[in-house]
């Protein structure tokens, strides 16, 4: 997140802080409104010992990310979002020292306590997303209203908010919370493990022999913790950074298709459009 009163776009990375022009609208009135929204190719470290005045929510696109709240630490892999309450005392980073890449928006208004709680937002969250395309789309909808009209862009953001916070609500409300995740836990020790080697060829063995437990109960912990099976959250790390050398690479689309794990560049076009709704080469088309 950036600081106050600024408003900048480069490449991929876009944020504007805060959103409302007194001077022009009367977003400021409404129940809910967005007060900040941003993607960071390269996240920053940030400290904040008495919270942020408005609750938030950030979702890592891609790299690797530790939120402590709380006093707990937490992996926040791609594909992984948080949410933070107002004046809640937290502190993220990128985990490697490498781009962290993530998208944000900041929320206020006068029922937007009444409105998070009863969303079941009341209190901190690591959630795990799946798939962010429609939470992406969303975020661009409303940054690019807000900046395209200067009378009525933040209203009708305010609009598309309500649905990006039912969106994120299905997450929280289907299985996906990990607001009690350890950092040493085996699951945390096996989504660090594909970080690292999601190119590979990996296998639940493989997995399992970096976790202790059998290939039944790791499924179980991705189901139960990610809503989602082991290989399909290697399919969507491996998509996640085909995007990025997507758009920061020259490379032609077969051979980030081998440096992202897949030999078949066929299959690899296969999957992405399975996961994004375009093929790789309308992707870089459409958002380069």
């Amino acid at each position: 997140m950036m600081p106050e009163n600024k408003t900048e776009a480069k490449g991929n990375s876009y944020y504007i802080y805060p959103v409302i022009n007194s001077e022009i609208g009367h977003e400021g009135a409404l129940p809910i409104y967005v007060y900040g929204i941003g993607s960071n190719e390269c996240e920053r470290h940030v400290i904040r010992e008495h919270g942020y005045a408005h609750p938030h929510i950030i979702y890592s696109v891609s790299g690797e990310g530790t939120l402590i709240v709380n006093g707990v630490s937490h992996t926040i892999s791609p594909n992984m979002g948080f949410f933070i309450p107002a004046h809640t005392p937290h502190e993220y980073y990128s985990s490697t020292g490498e781009n962290w890449s993530t998208k944000w928006v900041v929320l206020s208004g006068f029922a937007i306590e009444m409105t998070l709680t009863s969303l079941g937002l009341d209190k901190p969250y690591i959630v795990a997303l799946g798939n962010t395309s429609k939470l992406d789309k969303l975020i661009t909808e409303m940054y690019y209203s807000i900046i395209r009209d200067n009378f009525y862009g933040s209203m009708t953001a305010a609009g598309l908010l309500y649905s990006f916070l039912i969106e994120f609500y299905k997450c929280t409300s289907n299985q996906g919370k990990i607001d009690n995740l350890a950092a040493n836990s085996p699951l945390n020790k096996v989504l660090a493990y594909i970080d690292l080697h999601y190119a590979d060829n990996l296998t639940l063995e493989s997995m399992c022999s970096v976790s202790d437990i059998s290939p039944q109960h790791l499924c179980r912990l991705f189901r139960r913790k990610l809503n989602i099976r082991p290989m399909e959250y290697i399919a969507k790390k491996r998509i996640q950074e085909a995007k990025a050398l997507l758009l920061n690479s020259p490379r032609n689309i077969a051979e980030i298709s081998r440096i992202v794990g897949y030999n078949n560049c066929n299959y690899f076009c296969i999957t992405f459009k399975k996961y994004e709704g375009v093929s790789p080469t309308e992707y870089r088309k459409t958002m380069g």
